[in-house]
């Protein structure tokens, strides 16, 4: 897999998969994402139903031990000091298609019932996000998110590329309302 050239690269829910085929990919995939996170690049995976975030297990990016069904339930922790809550005014009802996670990872972005839906975390000069959601039905908070994801800097903890963002799509075709909120933030300009 190549990453030149490209700033960040989004992975869409995998719902056909199998945990065997996403531990593979992960595998397979680890030196070549370890790199492009560590030289600011950022990786942005959405789960539902989870096999896809073994894509992380195995890329040794995330340990997460389990997942929970988290549908209609509503969130109980926004950390309003990470840069992916920026406009997030408080807690929201999740979307059809939400996990939450088992895990020891301590970056928690959103929460319900002590367990993370969204986590970040930096590494090198690039940024790991897992999202619990995989946009089967696209809510504000969610898309406020995602494009908060897009926005991450390089060496900064958030706000919106000085440059051309070049987007991969990995693994299929992705939901066009997502491509949506990729061009508004490439095209917003800061004051």
């Amino acid at each position: 897999m190549q990453l030149s050239g490209i700033d960040i690269f989004l992975i869409p829910e995998q719902e056909d998969s199998d945990f065997s085929t996403c531990q593979t990919i992960g595998l397979n995939w680890s030196n070549t994402l370890k790199s492009f996170i560590n030289s600011g690049g950022i990786v942005i995976l959405l789960d539902y139903g989870g096999e896809t975030y073994n894509i992380y297990n195995s890329s040794e990016l995330m340990i997460i031990m389990d997942y929970v069904d988290c549908t209609d339930e509503d969130t109980t922790y926004i950390n309003q000091n990470s840069p992916l809550t920026i406009g997030i005014n408080g807690n929201f009802t999740l979307p059809n298609g939400s996990n939450c996670y088992v895990t020891n990872e301590i970056r928690s972005v959103v929460e319900y019932n002590s367990n993370p839906v969204i986590i970040h975390k930096s590494m090198g000069k690039g940024h790991i996000v897992l999202m619990g959601i995989d946009f089967f039905d696209v809510i504000t908070e969610a898309s406020i998110i995602l494009g908060n994801a897009i926005g991450l800097t390089p060496n900064q903890s958030g706000g919106i590329p000085g440059y051309d963002m070049n987007i991969l799509i990995g693994l299929g075709i992705f939901s066009i309302g997502i491509t949506l909120i990729m061009y508004k933030k490439r095209f917003k300009i800061n004051n």
